[in-house]
């Protein structure tokens, strides 16, 4: 795992809601985005940097545009820790508190070697200044969530389900690394009792897909009740060429309605960013086009 050179900022674009998104190149030219948040995250005490572990994804969800290439590499730790320092430095002051958020491009379980070591050295860096928090979606490498369970760090963990049965998901995560429901929870459920933290559902709402009664039901039955998790509902940012279509706020909120008498814990989640391409599932390598 070479560290290579930190990512050089090519340009940094402003959102109207007062985020940024940054666009770095890396030592072999190769490109990447990260995301600022300025406005408070659920759960942190200040602004959140969303962060990039790899160069495309190996993941290929239908609905995120980091993917549609595919892999190209993973991020060395100084590339990833390199999103962090000229973001803050670009900031009147340090804030206070921060989040950093692996939950730009690319599956970080798949580069867990390199995060977890990242991880570290922001913590290392920051954490006898001010109080920094880590956080990391994945789409479920059961494996290493059972490995990232035993670092001593925090870590707060999403995982991107998306579908209440195998065969929904299949057609939003249709790669090989996506593995059964049971698992992939079994896996969250351990995290969480090792961890004594609650782990975020993700689940982007798609209209005609997955935002049914039955979807909902069908949800409420794999988790309705188990306060080791909480259900995050979000609408989709649409992507060039996918053929999904976000749902409708109407019925999104009868979805939320009915998971939310069925006994699961659910909130509601909307990203920032997205009239500067900077929201979840929108970031791409510049060499994608």
């Amino acid at each position: 795992m070479s560290e290579g050179t930190a990512p050089e900022a090519v340009t940094v674009m402003r959102s109207q809601d007062d985020s940024a998104k940054y666009l770095w190149r890396l030592g072999d030219g190769h490109t990447v985005e990260s995301v600022y948040l300025a406005l408070m995250n659920r759960g942190a005490e200040g602004p959140s940097m969303c962060i990039s572990s790899q160069v495309g994804c190996a993941v290929c969800c239908t609905f995120c545009a980091t993917g549609r290439d595919g892999l190209m590499r993973n991020l060395t730790v100084d590339e990833i820790t390199g999103q962090v320092h000229p973001i803050l430095a670009d900031l009147d002051t340090l804030p206070s508190a921060f989040d950093v958020s692996f939950m730009g491009m690319g599956e970080p379980l798949h580069n867990l070697a390199a995060v977890m070591v990242a991880i570290e050295e922001l913590h290392a860096t920051y954490s006898p200044q001010c109080a920094i928090h880590f956080s990391l979606s994945t789409v479920g490498v059961a494996r290493k969530l059972y490995e990232l369970a035993e670092i001593d760090i925090p870590v707060s963990v999403q995982v991107s389900l998306h579908g209440p049965t195998d065969e929904i998901r299949a057609r939003l995560v249709p790669t090989k690394t996506r593995i059964p429901i049971a698992e992939l929870l079994a896996a969250a459920r351990h995290y969480a009792e090792v961890k004594n933290d609650v782990v975020d559902i993700n689940y982007l709402l798609f209209d005609g897909l997955n935002d049914t009664t039955d979807c909902a039901i069908t949800l409420t039955e794999l988790i309705g009740g188990d306060r080791r998790f909480r259900l995050k509902l979000s609408h989709y940012n649409p992507i060039a060429g996918s053929a999904l279509n976000p749902t409708s706020e109407t019925k999104k909120q009868r979805f939320q309605a009915l998971c939310d008498d069925h006994g699961l814990s659910t909130f509601s989640w909307e990203s920032m960013g997205r009239d500067i391409a900077g929201g979840c599932g929108q970031l791409r390598s510049a060499d994608q086009g």
